[in-house]
């Protein structure tokens, strides 16, 4: 569990990380205000003054990242004709769910508590664009299949490296490198 003595930065800052574990460990619903002020060593009106509301907070922690999907899938063109091209854009469109792992497990574990904001819906057309850009154009189904598969890796892999099963003798590095290869391999096929 975060604390005040681990966290550094603005009461803001502060407050925005401190949100993200507990959101993270114990949900977005079993996380009242209150208790991220306490854990913040601040007064629930402190809280209120940095952000007016829980919802404010949650959005405070996921936009960033989630603008930077928006620009990344609008600066795409409508499809890519070339697998190397399309391997490209699922390789950096991985390297950007990376960048902040917690956020792309928030969105992807916890989303049904909070989707009455729109994010869940949000989430979910972001992947269903980079599975369609990931998609040769024309596509069967079974080959449909392999690259949501793939790209289902590829967000398993990437980004939820702390909730993986761990294999014996099987370091991160090892195990990205077989993961980018069978990922290869689907969208390949």
């Amino acid at each position: 569990m975060a604390t005040t003595s681990n966290i550094s930065g603005s009461t803001r800052d502060r407050i925005v990380e401190i949100a993200t574990e507990l959101f993270l460990t114990r949900g977005y619903v079993e996380s009242p205000l209150s208790a991220i002020a306490a854990e913040a060593g601040i007064t629930k009106a402190s809280l209120y003054y940095h952000f007016p509301s829980k919802d404010s907070l949650l959005m405070a922690i996921v936009e960033p990242l989630l603008q930077r999907i928006d620009v990344f899938l609008g600066e795409t063109p409508a499809r890519y004709d070339e697998f190397e091209d399309r391997w490209r854009f699922v390789m950096t469109y991985g390297a950007l769910l990376q960048s902040d792992r917690r956020v792309i497990t928030l969105l992807s574990k916890r989303s049904w508590e909070f989707d009455d904001n729109g994010l869940d819906e949000r989430f979910r057309q972001h992947i269903e664009r980079a599975i369609e850009l990931a998609t040769p154009p024309g596509a069967d189904a079974e080959t449909r299949v392999r690259v949501m598969l793939g790209m289902d890796i590829l967000q398993r892999e990437f980004t939820y490296a702390h909730d993986r099963i761990p294999l014996a003798d099987v370091d991160d590095q090892s195990r990205q490198e077989v993961a980018v290869d069978v990922i290869r391999g689907l969208l390949q096929s």
